[in-house]
């Protein structure tokens, strides 16, 4: 299920966001921090606290101390960990973590990275990789986060393209889907050009709620009318997105900060006017308590 930020937010972590590789865009920035939700306040999007347990010399099961370079793992897709009961039907998203035990120790293959590697840094220093990674040629179910500490560089050096295979855990972080790596992630000697699923606006919409799990940490593509372009304002009072729809009436989806894109500017001013149609290139999210795109482009259409 979808990433709770905002109980992420409650744990009060002050976050420096810090991009591992560059991603162009043709959005207004309203700020040098890049990354998702990087504005000041209380919304301020807390760094993964992951817990590790793995020696970087010989990695172990940060549960059982086992060496996990014994461990073959058991071969699953990205769309049977998405749709397992765990992910699906999160027991409690009040949990940080909660360890999904049927899936642990699992591997995945052949999978290509979608994003640049994203960096975020807590209150007490610790650093915290993510990355996205999701099944060649993209479509539903295709889409999943990894997560690493930053000191055990596991992720670090990925960028989009790279096919990859990891053995990790699964994971749910307040109900969102997550991988943790439990050795080194192999990059494969191919590359491949990530595909953006074409997503119709209304079909993240409120209305077809069914249907969010489906494309969470999938890269989608959307267009739709810029309906508001300071909504969602958040507990620092600031706006943190803008609201799409199929009309300048529709705020059917929202459209939050991403890889060094800004709905808004540092001081709360627009960055998109109302009526505008974008085409936004992003990751569905879950983010302060709401379903947003986290995008790694947005282009003016018209």
């Amino acid at each position: 299920m979808a990433r709770n930020f905002a109980q992420r937010g409650g744990m009060a972590l002050a976050i420096t966001a810090i991009l591992s590789a560059g991603c162009a865009s043709t959005g207004g920035t309203g700020g040098t921090a890049p990354g998702p939700d990087t504005s000041a306040g209380a919304d301020a999007t807390a760094g993964k606290d992951t817990a590790a347990g793995a020696d970087t010399d010989k990695p172990k099961d940060s549960s059982t101390g086992t060496d996990v370079q014994s461990q073959a793992g058991a071969i699953k897709t990205i769309s049977e960990i998405q749709q397992n009961p765990d992910s699906v039907t999160c027991a409690d998203p009040n949990k940080a973590f909660v360890n999904s035990l049927t899936l642990k120790g699992i591997t995945i293959s052949q999978a290509v990275v979608t994003s640049p590697v994203w960096t975020t840094k807590s209150s007490a220093g610790k650093e915290t990789e993510t990355v996205y990674i999701q099944t060649k040629g993209g479509g539903a179910w295709s889409g999943v986060m990894l997560t690493s500490d930053k000191a055990e560089g596991r992720l670090t050096g990925l960028k989009p393209g790279d096919v990859v295979t990891v053995l990790g855990d699964v994971k749910e972080y307040y109900c969102f889907t997550e991988v943790e790596p439990k050795i080194t992630v192999t990059v494969e000697a191919a590359t491949e050009l990530p595909v953006a699923a074409t997503v119709d606006v209304d079909e993240l919409g409120a209305a077809k709620a069914a249907t969010h799990e489906q494309w969470e940490g999938v890269l989608v593509q959307v267009e739709g009318i810029v309906s508001d372009p300071l909504a969602d304002i958040g507990k620092d009072g600031k706006p943190h997105a803008v609201a799409l729809g199929k009309t300048d009436a529709d705020k059917t989806v929202l459209v939050g900060a991403g890889y060094g894109i800004f709905p808004q500017s540092k001081d709360g001013k627009a960055n998109y006017t109302k009526g505008q149609k974008l085409q936004v290139t992003g990751f569905w999210d879950f983010t302060f308590g709401k379903f947003k795109i986290t995008p790694l482009k947005i282009t003016v259409v018209q």
